[in-house]
């Protein structure tokens, strides 16, 4: 899985250029949470196979973790892992990114 994801980010890091058609991709990562030490221990095994593979991703601390996120309230959180790069479902559910603006309202929740 991890290898068909770093595929998918080479694949559209190209695709505009040998195509010509945009694509709107922008690489802004993927944050995994860890409220306990057993998925910390879950996101080191983690690590392991990413190295192996050269897939790059970080575990990180709660102070990280908040430089990463800073709207997230980080209360009960241990640590976590980062990959910088990486290709999530939010593009195949098509999801829009706005870079550079400005949040005034956030709704958690469906609708």
């Amino acid at each position: 899985m991890v290898s068909c994801n770093q595929y998918s980010v080479d694949l559209y890091q190209t695709l505009e250029a040998e195509t010509g058609q945009a694509v709107s991709f922008h690489q802004v990562g993927n944050l995994r949470l860890a409220r306990d030490r057993d998925r910390m221990d879950e996101y080191r095994n983690y690590m392991c196979t990413a190295e192996t593979i050269g897939v790059d991703a970080h575990l990180i601390g709660v102070d990280e973790l908040k430089k990463l996120w800073p709207m997230a309230l980080m209360e009960g959180f241990v640590g976590g892992l980062w990959h910088p790069v990486d290709l999530t479902m939010a593009l195949a559910m098509g999801v829009e990114i706005y870079l550079h603006t400005l949040v005034e309202y956030y709704c958690a929740g469906q609708g």
